[in-house]
């Protein structure tokens, strides 16, 4: 799902609207094409993903050039130069946290946490976990994770068994302190938790 950053934020993640092409950063986090619809023609670069992520967008879009990207590598802390102030980002893709193995799910949040994360966003993304059992990921992860202590967990449900709203607040409640909802939960597949 396309995410529109605050105004005065030099990055854009996952979007490719008018808005975003004043962004002077644009971070693309995986390949679904409802993350990179209208990237063709987008012409305000660079663009940050993963160097898998960019593999599969060139092959999508082959009519974009190599030179157009800056490879993030999974688990690495980059430094973003901006004129307004340097910031640093680190890749990660939870993509698929419960069904991850709980031992490395920890062992890879703490190490992501250790190269500069700040935030953990912690998807539902196939949309089949229960609350309880999301519920007790989210605070599994918090007594669990080397780090944690330190970072921003958040949440971001899909509904495709129409629990992402319940997924959310059972989030919130083990202890998630953000969350990614739309309004009236419109969002890619079945939706995304409603506002």
């Amino acid at each position: 799902m396309p995410i529109e950053m605050p105004r005065g934020l030099p990055f854009s993640v996952d979007t490719w609207t008018s808005s975003s092409k004043r962004k002077r950063h644009h971070f693309l986090t995986h390949a679904h094409k409802d993350h990179s619809s209208g990237i063709s023609t987008h012409s305000a670069y660079p663009i940050y993903p993963t160097n898998l992520t960019k593999t599969l967008i060139l092959q999508q879009y082959p009519q974009l050039d190599d030179s157009l990207f800056v490879d993030i590598e999974v688990g690495q802390s980059v430094v973003v130069n901006d004129r307004d102030g340097s910031f640093r980002v680190a890749a990660f893709d939870a993509n698929h946290c419960p069904g991850s193995n709980r031992e490395f799910l920890y062992m890879i949040l703490g190490e992501v946490i250790k190269a500069g994360a700040t935030t953990l966003n912690i998807p539902d993304t196939v949309g089949y976990t229960v609350s309880d059992e999301f519920g007790q990921l989210i605070a599994d992860i918090k007594s669990n994770t080397p780090g944690i202590e330190n970072v921003i967990i958040s949440t971001h449900c899909q509904n495709d068994l129409g629990l992402a709203t319940a997924n959310t607040i059972a989030g919130a409640c083990a202890g998630a302190r953000q969350v990614e909802v739309t309004i009236n939960g419109i969002g890619e597949r079945a939706g995304n938790a409603s506002l």
